[in-house]
């Protein structure tokens, strides 16, 4: 029976104990220099999909560059960043559930100042959820369980809310 060999160090093993111990050499190594502890914050622009149906692509583009003009800026003043934008959505991380509150804050704070001014067909309500906890950065994105409940935690918010579990909560109660 020929049975492949593990590489352990650059060489071929063939005992399992030199094996295990490498594989926790290398899950030290992730946890390490990839896991850290991080907030997530999701948002999401309601009735975006149709508003783009019915004013087409260059209005809906429009309409997110008004958006992104004002939450961008709410985030990375709270020392937020940006990882990423998915169409009408923006995921970003902060340091502290505090911070990323201010800055959902903020965010709904600068579109309503926004929408008092504009034409209720033009207005941009968004929805926001944020989680915290243990997540895998690697280079410029953010994975793990705290980002996927984040995300699902924003899905569950309405118009102009802001959705936070208890451990959030928790965090920022009493803060200033």
């Amino acid at each position: 029976m020929d049975e492949k060999k593990t590489t352990v160090n650059g060489e071929v093993s063939e005992n399992i104990e030199e094996i295990l111990r490498e594989q926790e050499r290398l899950n030290r190594l992730i946890k390490e220099k990839f896991r850290k502890e991080a907030t997530i914050l999701f948002t999401d622009i309601c009735g975006y999909t149709k508003y783009t149906e019915t004013r087409g692509d260059i209005s809906s583009r429009a309409m997110l560059q008004r958006h992104n003009d004002i939450v961008m800026p709410a985030i990375e003043k709270h020392e937020g960043v940006v990882i990423k934008t998915i169409g009408d959505a923006v995921m970003a991380t902060f340091s502290s559930p505090l911070a990323a509150v201010k800055a959902a804050m903020a965010i709904q704070h600068g579109l309503n100042e926004y929408n008092k001014v504009t034409e209720s067909s033009e207005q941009i309500r968004v929805k926001i959820g944020i989680n915290t906890g243990e997540v895998i950065m690697d280079k410029s994105d953010v994975f793990g369980d705290a980002v996927n409940v984040a995300s699902r935690i924003q899905s569950k918010a309405v118009a102009e809310q802001i959705l936070i579990p208890k451990k959030v909560y928790d965090k920022v109660c009493g803060s200033e």
